[in-house]
């Protein structure tokens, strides 16, 4: 494959994914926020609904993005291995090392954030 053929597939990889994994946790920043204050467009929700969006809404969606940004990191060190050029061979191991890193911090520091909520929920449901 040609280094122009490789550069434009390494583009859209690139701008796909980062689109992606901003999408899915924008979404579930939004999510966190209701289940955090209980409040969604204004109208109070109660707990079960707030347990339900933390464990059929939030905590896929930062599983999916870990996945995900791991497989992405595993594809661009994949490119790197069939480029002769070492610039593009570089840029390809720095996109990886950029997925593995959102990888780590979506499957490390992801689940305390989801442990802080449902301790959250649990004080909430004990008054």
């Amino acid at each position: 494959m040609s280094d122009i053929n490789t550069l434009g597939i390494m583009g859209a990889l690139l701008i796909g994914g980062i689109f992606l994994l901003y999408r899915l946790l924008a979404g579930m920043h939004e999510k966190n926020s209701v289940i955090a204050l209980g409040v969604a467009g204004g109208i109070k929700v109660s707990l079960e609904y707030r347990w339900v969006a933390l464990l059929q809404m939030v905590v896929p969606v930062l599983l999916f993005s870990g996945v995900f940004a791991l497989l992405m990191g595993f594809t661009f060190l994949r490119i790197s291995e069939g480029v002769e050029d070492p610039g593009i061979r570089s840029l390809a191991q720095l996109h990886a090392w950029v997925f593995f890193v959102a990888s780590f911090a979506s499957l490390t520091i992801g689940p305390l954030g989801i442990y802080g909520l449902a301790s959250r929920l649990r004080k909430i449901g004990r008054r």
